[in-house]
C-alpha cells in the first residue's frame, strides 16, 4: 500500500493520519480489492433486504418451504448468482491480487445449490434464508477499508465497526440458526422432501452444513479483529540449507548481493524462558540475489551463550532483561561460583542486534564487548572476538559508521578504568585480510559526566569532519549492575532515566580527536537511532529519532506482549523525528539569548545562555517514525529521503514509510495482516537520483495459508516491484545489513 501524506512545514506538527487520503493513493492490488469489496457491500445490502421482505411477506414460500412459488426467491437468488459469477471472474483475472481457494470453492458450491432453485424451482425458503448472512458482510468489508486507509485498530470508527460486526454476526449467523434448522426438521422425511431429487438433497444438506463452516470463518474474522494473536515469544526454527524462493514480479537485474538480517529467535529452553524479547538467542537470516532469483536460509548463531544454554537445556547465561540463576538441583559450590561470576559480570556473546563489517570480515553483534565472526554466505558461526583484548571498551554500539575508504568507526564505553569512565571512539582500518579488529585504534575519548553512571546509547553520528555523541539522561548504574544478581533483578533494572537532567551533545573533531569547546545542551530525551548528519555553512546538522522517556524498552517484555497481542498500549509514547543544528562558529561576539542558527530552511535553534552554553531546540520533522535507513552513499550529506518503520500507534510496526525531509511528506507501504521489518535501501549502481534503487523489506505473515516474503519496493514510489515468497516462516527481527556482490 502507498499513501502520500503532507506532514507539515517547519516546527512542531500535528499528527496527520493517512486516512485523510483515499482510493487514489492505493496500490493496484488494493484498488482491485477495494472495488471488489464495494460491490460486495452493495450486493449484501440489496439481497439482504430482499431476503427480509420474502421472509415476512411471501406467504407461498413460508407455507411450503420446499415447493412454494419461487418467483421472488428466484429474483433474489439470480442477483446473487450474477454477483458470484462476476466475483469468480474477477478472482481468476486478478488471482495474484485477490486469489483465494476457499472463496472459489465456496462460490462454486453455492452456484451448484442455486441451480436447483433457478432451474427446478425447489427449496426456495432455504435458499433465501441463507442470504440473511449477507448482512454481516458490510462490516467485514468496512474493517478492511479502515485498515488500508491507516486507521489504528483502537480508533473510534474502527472500534464502532467492530462492535457492529460482532452484533450483526450474532443476529444473522447465530441467533437465526434454530429457526433455519427447525424448518429443516419439519420437512425432513415428508412427501415434499422425497420429491426432491438426490442432487437437490445433496445441495440442500451440503449448503446447510456449510452455514456452520461459514459462521466459524466469520467468527475467526471477528476474533482476529479484536485480538490479533501473534506470539512473538514462539521459538523459531532454522533452515540452514539454501532454498530457492518463489519470485513474483521482476527482481532488478543489477541487484546482486546478499541481505543479512538478525534478531532474537529462541525464547525458551526447558523450564526456563527469557523475560524480554531482545534477550532471545540470535537467529540470522539471509536473502541472496543472483540473476533475478532469490535464495533464502537461516541459522542460529552458535555463540558460547547458545552452546551453554542448549547443553544445559535451560537459560544459564544472563541477558540484559533476564537474569539466569543456577539449576536449583545443583550443589552449593556450583551456586557459589555462579554468584561470583555475576558479581563482576562477563557479558553474553549473543549477537542478536545487527551485523558489522570490520575489514573484509562480518560479525554478529549486540552491545557487549563480544562479537562473533560469521560466514555471510553459509551463516556459519566462526571466531569469538573480545573488544577488551584490543580496546578499552566494555560496551559497544551496534551501529558503526563507514567512510569512503572502507574504514569502520564505532563507539564503546570504558567503565572505571584507572578510576575513570569514558566514551571511546575507535577506528578499524579497511582491507586487512583477516583479524581486522586486532588493528583497531582509539580515535578519541570523551569523559563521562558521572563515574558510575555512564549514559546508555545505541548509535552516534558522523560527518566529514565531526563525530556527534549524545550523552543522554538514560544511564547505566554500575553499582546496581554489580549487585543485581544478589538482589534478584535483571541488568535492565539498573538502567535509570533522569527526567530532570538535560541532554549533553558532544561534537568531536575527527582530525584532532578533541571535543569542540562550545558546550551544546538540549532538553530531556532518549535516543536510540541517529538518522544522518551533515555540515552546512558553519553548522553541523543532525537528525535523530527521539523519545521523551525510556518507556519503549519496557514495552518489549514478553509478559507485556502476551497481555497485549494487539500491540496497543496506553503507555506508548510515539517518537519524534528531530533535527538539531549546532553552530560551529565562534560565539564571542554573540549576545546572551541570541539564536546562533542562521540556516533559513529549519526552525531549529541554538541560543546562547549566560554560562556560554548553547541550549539547542530541535525542529520536529515528523512523528511516529523509527528504524531509519538512508542511501548510505549519501551519509554525511544533506540528503532528502529517509526510509523507516511507522510506529504512530504502536511500538510494533505494521507498515513502512518513505519520508521526504524537504516537502515533509510521507509515502506508505503495507501488507494486510503482516509485520514488515526495518526497510533497507539499496542504491542502483550509477543511479540518477538519491532514491534511485530498491527497498528490501522482510515481511512476516502469521495468517494461516499465507506465505512470508521479502518485498522488493521501488525506492522512488515505494510500490512493490517484486516479492520472493519463502517456503518456511520468517520471524520478527531487528536490523539488516546488505553485502553487494563484488567481482
Amino acid at each position: 500500500m502507498q499513501v502520500s501524506v503532507k506532514l507539515g512545514g517547519h516546527g512542531p506538527i500535528q499528527p496527520t493520519h493517512p486516512h485523510h487520503f483515499g482510493f487514489i493513493n492505493l496500490t493496484d492490488k488494493q484498488r482491485v480489492e477495494w472495488n471488489s469489496r464495494t460491490v460486495s457491500t452493495f450486493h449484501a445490502l440489496l439481497v439482504g433486504l430482499f431476503c427480509l421482505y420474502i421472509l415476512f411477506f411471501d406467504d407461498p414460500v413460508n407455507e411450503d418451504p420446499v415447493w412454494g412459488d419461487p418467483t421472488l426467491v428466484k429474483t433474489n437468488v439470480a442477483i446473487t448468482t450474477g454477483y458470484l459469477i462476476s466475483d469468480l471472474l474477477l478472482i481468476f483475472y486478478y488471482w495474484n491480487a485477490i486469489g483465494d481457494k476457499f472463496f472459489v470453492v465456496h462460490h462454486l458450491a453455492a452456484l451448484y445449490a442455486y441451480y436447483y432453485v433457478l432451474g427446478e424451482g425447489m427449496l426456495p425458503y432455504f435458499a433465501n434464508f441463507r442470504l440473511l448472512a449477507e448482512f454481516s458482510t458490510p462490516c467485514v468489508n468496512q474493517r478492511w477499508f479502515f485498515e488500508v486507509l491507516g486507521y489504528p485498530r483502537s480508533s473510534p470508527p474502527n472500534m464502532a465497526n467492530g462492535v457492529a460486526m460482532a452484533v450483526m454476526f450474532f443476529l444473522v449467523r447465530i441467533a437465526v440458526i434454530p429457526v433455519y434448522y427447525g424448518r429443516m426438521y419439519t420437512v425432513y422425511g415428508t412427501e415434499a422432501f422425497y420429491l426432491v431429487p438426490w442432487g437437490g438433497r445433496v445441495a440442500w444438506i451440503g449448503s446447510s452444513a456449510s452455514v456452520g463452516r461459514a459462521r466459524s470463518t466469520i467468527m475467526a474474522e471477528v476474533c482476529a479483529f479484536s485480538n490479533m494473536s501473534v506470539d512473538f515469544s514462539r521459538n523459531a526454527t532454522e533452515s540452514p540449507e539454501a532454498c530457492k524462493a518463489e519470485v513474483q514480479g521482476n527482481i532488478p537485474h543489477w541487484l546482486q548481493g546478499t541481505l543479512l538480517r538478525n534478531g532474537p529467535g529462541i525464547f525458551s529452553l526447558g523450564e526456563t524462558s527469557y523475560e524480554h524479547w531482545f534477550d532471545g538467542m540470535a537467529l540470522m537470516t539471509s536473502f541472496s540475489f543472483k540473476d533475478g532469483e532469490v535464495t533464502h536460509r537461516s541459522r542460529f548463531l552458535r555463540s558460547d551463550t547458545y552452546k551453554a544454554n542448549m547443553s544445559a537445556n535451560r537459560i544459564v547465561v544472563s541477558e540484559m532483561g533476564t537474569m539466569a540463576y543456577p539449576d536449583p538441583r545443583k550443589n552449593f559450590i556450583f551456586k557459589a561460583i555462579t554468584f561470583l561470576n555475576h558479581t563482576v559480570p562477563d557479558f553474553t556473546d549473543n549477537g542478536a542486534s545487527n551485523f558489522i563489517k570490520y575489514g573484509n570480515e562480518y560479525f554478529a553483534t549486540s552491545e557487549t564487548n563480544y562479537i562473533r565472526k560469521i560466514d555471510p554466505v553459509t551463516l556459519e558461526t566462526q571466531d569469538k572476538v573480545d573488544y577488551l583484548k584490543y580496546l578499552p571498551v566494555n560496551l559497544a554500539s551496534s551501529h558503526p559508521h563507514y567512510d569512503n575508504e572502507g574504514n569502520t568507526y564505532n563507539m564503546g564505553t570504558c567503565i572505571a578504568e584507572k578510576g575513570k569512565t569514558k566514551y571511546v571512539v575507535f577506528k578499524v582500518p579497511a582491507h586487512p585480510d583477516k583479524d581486522a579488529v586486532k588493528k583497531a585504534e582509539v580515535v578519541c575519548t570523551v569523559p563521562c559526566r558521572s563515574l558510575l553512571t555512564p549514559s546508555y546509547y545505541h548509535s552516534f553520528g558522523m560527518t566529514e569532519n565531526y563525530f556527534i555523541f549524545i550523552e543522554q539522561p538514560f544511564k547505566l548504574d554500575i553499582l546496581k549492575m554489580a549487585t543485581a544478581y544478589m538482589r534478584g533483578v535483571n541488568w535492565a533494572s539498573c538502567l535509570k532515566f533522569c527526567p530532570d537532567e538535560n541532554t549533553l551533545i558532544h561534537l568531536i573533531d575527527r582530525k584532532t580527536g578533541k571535543e569542540i569547546e562550545t558546550k551544546y545542551y538540549t532538553g530531556t530525551m532518549v535516543v536510540y537511532h541517529h538518522v544522518n548528519a551533515f555540515e552546512e555553512d558553519g553548522h553541523v546538522v543532525f537528525d535523530v529519532i527521539a523519545y521523551k522517556d525510556n518507556s519503549l524498552y519496557n514495552m518489549f517484555y514478553l509478559s507485556k506482549l502476551k497481555q497485549n497481542p494487539g500491540f496497543q498500549d496506553d503507555a506508548y509514547v510515539k517518537p519524534n523525528y528531530k533535527r538539531f543544528v549546532l553552530p560551529v562558529k565562534s560565539d564571542k561576539d554573540v549576545a546572551i539569548g541570541e539564536d546562533m542558527v542562521s540556516l533559513k530552511y529549519t526552525t531549529a535553534s541554538a541560543v546562547k545562555e549566560k554560562d556560554g552554553k548553547l541550549m539547542c531546540q530541535a525542529e520536529v520533522l515528523c512523528e511516529g517514525f523509527e528504524l531509519p535507513r538512508i542511501n548510505y552513499n549519501n551519509n554525511g550529506k544533506n540528503l532528502r529521503y529517509v526510509y523507516g518503520s511507522i510506529v504512530d500507534d504502536s511500538a510494533v510496526s505494521k507498515r513502512i514509510g518513505k519520508f521526504d525531509t524537504e516537502t515533509k511528506t510521507m509515502v506508505y507501504w503495507s501488507e494486510d495482516n503482516s509485520f514488515p521489518s526495518e526497510p533497507v535501501f539499496i542504491p542502483r549502481p550509477n543511479g540518477e537520483s538519491e532514491d534511485d534503487g530498491v527497498v528490501l523489506v522482510s515481511v512476516t505473515n502469521y495468517e494461516p495459508g499465507h506465505s512470508c516474503f521479502l518485498a522488493v519496493l521501488d525506492g522512488i514510489t515505494l510500490k512493490e516491484v517484486a516479492r520472493a515468497n519463502v517456503k518456511g516462516q520468517l520471524y520478527r527481527d531487528v536490523h539488516g545489513f546488505y553485502i553487494p556482490k563484488t567481482d
